[in-house]
């Protein structure tokens, strides 16, 4: 049976990229930083902005205790440059207390959140916590509630649905910038036959601007079991 893990390999040589975990660049960035994710918008009064996360530590698979920040990012409307308003650490999540996974960042009709998985760096153990953490405004967010618990190298509880609408907003986790929106071009279903048998393996979701440009957007991979989304190609 052909692996997901050779279904991917396959999709890379393919695009001519190799495999990322994330849609950020991390060259420059402290190398203690395990995982940064960004994008949604944020508006206070005439302020506006987006929005990053950002996981210092290890990582959980290596049982490094994490310290987690928020940052509000707002842009100059004269010259472009972005710069951190403020930052801000999450109360519920103190700092070395978890290795925590990569955050998965999800913006729905204006309302941002993030779900994130931790576990205690002082055990092997795999069970952990996980949070759903509401953002708002400038140094604004809550703690909204403590989803099913999920294995930490999963983005969905086992059992959930993973369809159309969730694979493009997992799609758009990993490549949306607030100054270039993108739309799902087209979400295509990869499937294994085996005799009559059909497995869904995954979706191959690719993003284009939702305006005319020469470049922008990219191909993602969705794991139909684990809704983890992997960044293919970027559209350049």
């Amino acid at each position: 049976m052909l692996t997901r893990l050779a279904v991917l390999a396959a999709l890379s040589s393919v695009a001519g990229a190799p495999l990322l975990v994330s849609a950020q660049d991390k060259r420059g960035l402290d190398p203690s930083v395990s995982s940064v994710i960004s994008g949604g918008n944020w508006e206070q009064g005439k302020q506006h902005g987006t929005y990053r996360i950002i996981v210092h530590g290890g990582g959980f698979w290596r049982r490094v205790p994490s310290t987690l920040r928020v940052e509000w990012i707002i842009e100059d409307a004269h010259t472009r440059a972005r710069r951190v308003l403020t930052s801000s650490a999450v109360d519920s999540i103190p700092d070395g207390a978890w290795s925590l996974s990569q955050p998965h960042f999800n913006c729905e009709t204006g309302a941002c959140r993030f779900t994130i998985y931790g576990v205690d760096p002082q055990t092997d153990q795999m069970k952990g916590e996980s949070w759903a953490i509401a953002l708002r405004g400038p140094g604004q967010m809550s703690v909204v509630k403590r989803p099913t618990s999920i294995r930490p190298d999963w983005c969905v509880a086992e059992g959930s649905t993973v369809d159309s609408v969730f694979v493009v907003a997992q799609a758009l986790s990993v490549l949306e910038d607030t100054l270039l929106p993108l739309r799902p071009y087209s979400v295509r279903r990869v499937e294994e036959h085996i005799g009559s048998l059909s497995l869904l393996e995954g979706f191959l979701v690719s993003l284009m601007p939702t305006r005319p440009m020469g470049g922008g957007g990219g191909l993602v991979w969705v794991d139909s079991e684990t809704g983890c989304p992997i960044l293919i190609k970027a559209y350049e």
